[in-house]
């Protein structure tokens, strides 16, 4: 994260009031551990649970953000689609972002020193944003991931690489491919197809979605068995969702995360639209029997339409914080991020805040020539916080913004 005096690179100092506030938290932090499962069923949990700061309700991500680049600021790049984020490593993730050529370049962030330049994953332009998750170690040792995205050709490729093996040593080296890009199957997508992809807790699993608009309109993944390169190229078949409403079709890129704790599904939620109407529905799919599921594992699958008052004008980001035991759900509304947090079949239910209400950024919607904005979100332990939330913003760079520290949100 960028340190310098511009407006766009400067990191936004924690607030004053959080020192003040750490004597209290220190008290309060006994009672929140108390109360924190109060009128909690054994499935679903309480839908008094949000990523909330009780202190100062709304200003949650107020504590720290900054443009994300490389070391050397004049190395950075204009962005021309949304990001991606991975990582299973504490403090430490990988940014894959989008050229002006339409090629994916890769910033490893290690503990928030990051090389002096943007790296290059190869030549292959894309006309999709990135999607990234992780996998077994790779080839040279270092944490194995895996990119998927649709081609110009509108085709779906993936491609397993490798971090740098030497984490820690102040010396962080952008990653490379493993595997040359390869296509999961023949089919196009001419007007959908955009993926999201997240791996499962045992790292026995991964999963792609996306909408496949194809002779109809349906949400779609595909299942990769772990370890990735022992299986080579050989995702599933595509395992078709419930049917969306009548009237209503998928638009974007899904949100997909691992949701552990009781069910053990990937909690999935896509932006659907009917005319100038937009919605986020809800599904779980469950890698186990390669089928859609509801909340309880083998129940009937179907749609739960979240009800978020907010308009929603971006594709949505999911991030799961094993420290809250929450689902946080990240989405524009015009300018601005917002975001919301429950737990299991209760996301959706709970107070919506402004993503970084102080830092004084502003994400493009779309109008006057821009391409709209849409976030991509991590949980990670990071300075005993655990969100993050990055978008481009009106300058083309981008913004990322840190929660406060979970000692002082509500789980």
């Amino acid at each position: 994260m960028q340190h310098s005096g511009s407006t766009s690179n400067t990191l936004v100092a924690r607030s004053p009031r959080r020192t003040a506030r750490l004597w209290r938290a220190a008290l309060l932090l006994p009672w929140l551990v108390a109360c924190s499962g109060e009128g909690r069923s054994p499935e679903l949990g309480s839908s008094a649970e949000a990523l909330t700061d009780p202190y100062n309700p709304g200003h949650e991500f107020d504590g720290k953000a900054g443009t994300e680049g490389p070391s050397v600021a004049s190395n950075d790049i204009v962005h021309y689609s949304d990001p991606a984020l991975c990582s299973d490593e504490v403090a430490t993730f990988l940014i894959v972002s989008t050229d002006s050529q339409h090629h994916y370049r890769t910033l490893f962030n290690d503990q928030e020193v990051r090389p002096s330049t943007w790296g290059s994953y190869g030549t292959k332009q894309f006309s999709s944003r990135p999607a990234c998750a992780m996998r077994e170690l790779g080839a040279s040792g270092g944490h194995g991931f895996v990119l998927v995205g649709k081609g110009t050709d509108n085709v779906l490729y993936a491609s397993p690489g490798s971090w740098d093996p030497h984490m820690h040593d102040g010396t962080p080296v952008n990653p490379t491919a493993d595997t040359a890009w390869t296509a999961i199957d023949s089919t196009t997508y001419p007007t959908s197809g955009s993926p999201a992809l997240a791996t499962n807790a045992a790292t026995n699993a991964m999963v792609v979605t996306y909408v496949n608009a194809n002779g109809g309109n349906k949400v779609v993944v595909r299942e990769h068995a772990l370890p990735y390169e022992q299986q080579g190229s050989n995702w599933s078949a595509e395992i078709a969702a419930p049917a969306l409403p009548a009237g209503w079709s998928g638009v974007g890129t899904p949100g997909i995360t691992w949701e552990p704790n009781f069910n053990n599904l990937f909690q999935i939620v896509v932006h659907v639209k009917s005319g100038t109407q937009s919605r986020l529905l809800m599904t779980y799919f469950d890698p186990a029997t390669r089928k859609f599921s509801g909340a309880i594992p083998g129940s009937p699958p179907g749609w739960k339409q979240l009800p978020i008052a907010d308009t929603v004008d971006s594709d949505p980001a999911l991030a799961y914080s094993p420290t809250l035991n929450t689902t946080t759900l990240y989405f524009r509304s015009g300018t601005q991020l917002k975001q919301t947090s429950g737990y299991g079949d209760f996301l959706g239910t709970n107070l919506v805040h402004v993503v970084g209400t102080t830092a004084g950024v502003t994400y493009p919607n779309g109008t006057g020539g821009t391409q709209a904005v849409s976030p991509s979100a991590l949980s990670i332990p990071l300075e005993n916080s655990n969100n993050i939330v990055i978008a481009r913003i009106s300058t083309n760079q981008l913004w990322a913004s840190f929660s406060e520290q979970d000692a002082f949100l509500v789980p």
